[in-house]
């Protein structure tokens, strides 16, 4: 966080428009009126929940002063309306792009409502994407347990421990690979190739007596 100035701190500091507003010279939005500038007023139902079958403005426009009724049988198009796919392309993309995060399909619904897009649109969006990657460094009793559960939580499992006795498939049957090697080693591959979403978990001391720098 930058440091604030600490000048105005403790200061009285004048309001340039305070004398204007004490003497009700002050000029607010309301107290404009420029050329051409014409009054609206919202009616709304009386009946609460209850469904639109027609609308007769013919009462109403015979009133003096009125110059139109708006509704949504005359409303300006709105931004939507010109662009019909506007709306629906950013919203589908955004919720796409979340689920692609999540790395996993889901059913996205978009509009269905008046102020958005009176439209309803469902695309059902499928993620091709790899698995997490789960890197278990010692191959101890608690990484078979560890293992056991990322898999269920669908994670790629890897488990490395440079000792060979305890490295082994058998050891580990919920594990995609089983690596007989040093931590350091298994964590000098390039990041790309496992790609962003991954776990990195030591389970014992020794498993990590060699630096280990996930890059």
């Amino acid at each position: 966080m930058s440091p604030q100035p600490q000048a105005a701190v403790g200061a009285p500091l004048s309001r340039v428009d305070g004398r204007l507003k004490v003497t009700g010279q002050a000029k607010y939005a309301a107290d404009h009126d420029p050329q051409g500038t014409v009054h609206a007023v919202v009616v709304d139902s009386s009946v609460a929940l209850g469904r639109i079958t027609g609308i007769d403005t013919r009462t109403a426009l015979a009133q003096p002063g009125v110059l139109t009724v708006i509704s949504h049988l005359n409303a300006p198009k709105l931004a939507y309306r010109d662009n019909p796919g506007g709306y629906k392309d950013r919203a589908v993309a955004a919720q796409a792009h979340a689920l692609r995060r999540a790395g996993r399909a889901g059913l996205v619904e978009v509009g269905g409502d008046a102020d958005t897009c009176p439209e309803r649109l469902s695309v059902l969006v499928h993620i091709s994407a790899p698995r997490p990657r789960m890197l278990i460094f010692g191959a101890v009793d608690f990484a078979g347990a560890l293992s056991r559960a990322g898999r269920f939580l669908g994670y790629r499992i890897t488990v490395c421990d440079a000792r060979p006795v305890f490295a082994t498939a058998a050891r580990f049957p919920y594990a995609h690979a089983v690596v007989v090697d040093w931590p350091s080693a298994t964590c000098a591959i390039p990041r790309w190739t496992l790609g962003p979403p991954y776990a990195c978990s030591p389970t014992t001391p020794s498993s990590t007596s060699r630096s280990c720098v996930w890059p």
